[in-house]
């Protein structure tokens, strides 16, 4: 893989050799650097979504090449093209090494609440980012869409913060920024449903499986495309593999959400926190 240039986040200086780095809480950290000028330009820009840090190495560094096709299903703009492709390629090669080690991307947001974490999960129009919005303190919401999940090797699971597929489609949020590099171990997740009156259920493991699978099917869907259909048997058998692990660790729970009740209670309860 070859080096390329990446421009320094907070200054116009171009530094060689240089790369810009995710850090998991699986103990792997990801260099982006774009293989060309152009590339380059673009993976600087995602790093400032992300909040990447530049530095010189990390254990695993890869080269992010300027996208050369194009998808009726990207954004309208030059702009926004560029940096979904871009960041698809990258989503892609950070998914791969995820992915084998027992790690997902989930369709869910990712919120905090004193140093713990919980995702709350579902399909696009269930109020993810509704619910994010209403969380108040202690919670604070980290991202409203999409969360990356690791495994560490004691067997723990952290939720790092991620930009959603929306982000890119509507310009008007071109300001907003996600710590991808901040995680928080998790302690529930939460399946979401509208209802009149909120109310937090737990769920066996095999149900909860099955929910977890079709969300983080919906979080990677985007990412499968291309692959053989070996590869897609060898992911998707490592997904559902992955599905069953994360189910037996953490704590999982139906959440019916009403339009202006305080859900979060329920959390609480669920979770064994005081209700403030």
């Amino acid at each position: 893989m070859s080096d390329g240039t990446m421009g320094n986040l907070g200054r116009d200086l171009i530094i060689r050799d240089q790369g810009l780095s995710l850090v998991l809480a699986d103990g792997n950290e990801w260099l982006f650097v774009g293989d060309d000028a152009s590339a380059s330009a673009i993976v600087s820009k995602l790093g400032m979504i992300l909040q990447l840090e530049s530095m010189m190495g990390a254990s695993c560094k890869t080269s992010v090449g300027t996208p050369r096709k194009r998808d009726d299903r990207k954004p309208s703009d030059e702009e926004g093209r560029q940096l979904y492709d871009t960041f698809i390629q990258m989503m892609k090669i950070i998914y791969r090494g995820v992915l084998n080690r027992n790690g997902l991307f989930l369709h869910g947001a990712l919120a905090e609440r004193k140093g713990s974490g919980v995702i709350l999960a579902g399909p696009s129009g269930v109020g993810k980012t509704t619910a994010s919005i209403r969380l108040p303190s202690p919670w604070r919401s980290l991202s409203d869409d999409l969360t990356l999940v690791v495994r560490d090797d004691q067997g723990r699971y952290w939720g790092h913060p991620w930009p959603g597929w929306s982000f890119f489609w509507d310009r008007n949020k071109s300001g907003r920024k996600w710590d991808s590099s901040y995680a928080v171990p998790l302690k529930g997740l939460f399946f979401l449903a509208q209802a009149p009156e909120d109310k937090a259920e737990s769920i066996g493991t095999g149900r909860a499986t099955g929910m977890l699978l079709e969300t983080a099917k919906q979080a990677s869907g985007r990412l499968d495309a291309r692959s053989s259909d070996e590869d897609l048997l060898s992911m998707n058998l490592q997904l559902f593999n992955n599905a069953c692990i994360m189910a037996k660790s953490i704590k999982s729970f139906t959440l019916n959400v009403s339009l202006n009740g305080q859900f979060w209670n329920e959390m609480d309860l669920a979770l064994n926190y005081p209700i403030s």
